[in-house]
């Protein structure tokens, strides 16, 4: 079993988009195995990801709803409450950090998750114990614990 993990947005955005070539590739092989591995995701990536998909990509909007639905019946998906969003509103004010970032991170710290698979890692390896991995431009051996 890997560590528990969780994708941010963009990577469920790539998994979607068909015409994204490499990052697709990748992001819909991390899905494949995302109900066997360690994987949660949050509601707010969720709603991120089908917010993005229906303004810049209308057309894949049938299938980024399928996709959500699977990943519903799939893993365990989690929800922000008020201690993430105090924990999220301190990372935001002490760190040149997105504030909708700190709060994905507070949310997935607070569920155990001890890595986020993000394009958008900011040069910031690890914070508050949760490391961030670029699943695109990771070497094989970071990616291997999180394919089959």
């Amino acid at each position: 079993m890997t560590e528990p993990y969780t994708l941010d947005a963009n990577v469920l955005f790539y998994a979607v988009d068909a015409d994204a070539g490499y990052k697709h590739t990748v992001a819909a092989e991390l899905l494949r195995y995302a109900p066997r591995g360690n994987c949660l995701m949050t509601l707010q990536a969720l709603g991120e990801v089908y917010n993005a998909v229906s303004r810049r990509k209308p057309h894949y909007r049938d299938d980024a709803e399928v996709l959500l639905v699977s990943l519903e019946e799939s893993v365990l998906i989690v929800s922000a409450d008020m201690a993430d969003l105090r924990e999220a509103i301190e990372q935001h004010t002490q760190r040149p950090l997105q504030f909708w970032d700190t709060l994905l991170w507070a949310t997935a710290r607070r569920h155990g998750c001890t890595c986020i698979l993000t394009e958008d890692t900011q040069d910031r390896p690890i914070v508050g114990g949760v490391r961030y991995l670029d699943p695109f431009t990771a070497s094989p051996d970071e990616l291997a614990p999180f394919l089959p």
